[in-house]
Parts: C-alpha cells; structure tokens; sequence
C-alpha cells in the first residue's frame, strides 16, 4: 500500500512538473512572439521614418526648385490667416459689443424699473401723506368754525341779557318818574 501511495505521489508530481514545464513553454513561446512582433513592429517603423525622410527630401527639393512659387503661397496663406483672424476678431468684438450692449440695456431696464417702482411709491406715499394732512387740516378748520360759532352765539346771548337789562332799567327809572310825577 505503501509503495503504491508513493507512486501514486510520483506520477502526481511528474504531472505537475509536466504543467510547470507546459507553462513555461508556452510562456516562452508567448514571450518570443511578441519580441518578434515587437521587431516587426520597430521594422516597419523604421521603414516607414526612412520613407518619410525620403520624402521629405524630395519636397526639400521641389521647394528649392519652387521657392518662388511657395513664396507666393506662403504669402497667401498668411494673408488669408490674417483676414481669418481679422474677421475673427471682428465677430468677436462684435458678439462682445452685442453682450455689453444687451446687458447694459438690461441693467438699463432694470435701474429704470426700480426707480419707476421706487417714485410710484413715493409718490403714493407722498400722496397718502398730504391726504391725511389735509384731512386733518379740514378737521382742525371745522373744529375752528364750529368754536368760532360757538363764541358767536355766546356773544350775541351776553349781548340779549344786557340789552334785557337795559331795558328794564330805563322801565324802573320811567315808573319811579311817573310815581314822582
């Protein structure tokens, strides 16, 4: 029994030794691919940067066979860049002023509003103010007359008593006359 656990632990080992190796293999395997591709990769890239050098070179050439005419181009271009920038810069001030315009006519709106709210208000108030002033000045004037009557009634009553007394002063002196008589 013995002897067969430990083959069996042998034929388990060698099996996982067997998967190592597998492993590593394929890890090799995988690893050696992409250093090739990673080769070809730089290959290709190489070839392409020499292409382009030629190239380049070759426009090198033409421009010195064509300096004029790039001259001229360049001259163009910049032109072109310039108005570009130009208009650009045109729309923007523009848009900019258009802004500035809107929100000043805003701000414009608003301060006219509020002052338009604050005078109606004042004026209401100033309104309601003289209202009851004049009220209570006609209450005060009323009250005056109806005193000022008042004193004038009492005035003409004072003014009956003594003329009653009056009289029956000058009827006494005329009786103790005409007793004397």
């Amino acid at each position: 029994k013995k002897k067969k656990k430990q083959k069996k632990k042998k034929k388990k080992k060698k099996k996982k030794k067997k998967k190592k190796k597998k492993k590593k293999k394929k890890k090799k395997k995988k690893k050696e691919e992409e250093e090739e591709e990673e080769e070809e990769e730089e290959e290709e890239e190489e070839e392409e940067e020499e292409e382009e050098e030629e190239e380049e070179e070759e426009e090198e050439e033409e421009e010195k066979k064509k300096k004029k005419k790039k001259k001229k181009r360049r001259r163009r271009r910049r032109r072109r860049r310039r108005r570009r920038r130009r208009r650009r810069r045109r729309r923007k001030k523009k848009k900019k002023k258009k802004r500035r315009r809107r929100r000043r006519r805003r701000r414009r709106r608003r301060r006219r509003r509020r002052r338009r709210r604050r005078r109606r208000r004042r004026r209401r108030r100033r309104r309601e103010e003289e209202e009851e002033e004049e009220e209570e000045e006609e209450e005060e004037e009323e009250e005056e007359e109806e005193e000022e009557e008042e004193e004038e009634e009492e005035e003409k009553k004072k003014k009956k008593k003594k003329k009653k007394k009056k009289k029956k002063k000058k009827k006494k002196k005329r009786e103790i006359v005409m007793i004397g008589i």
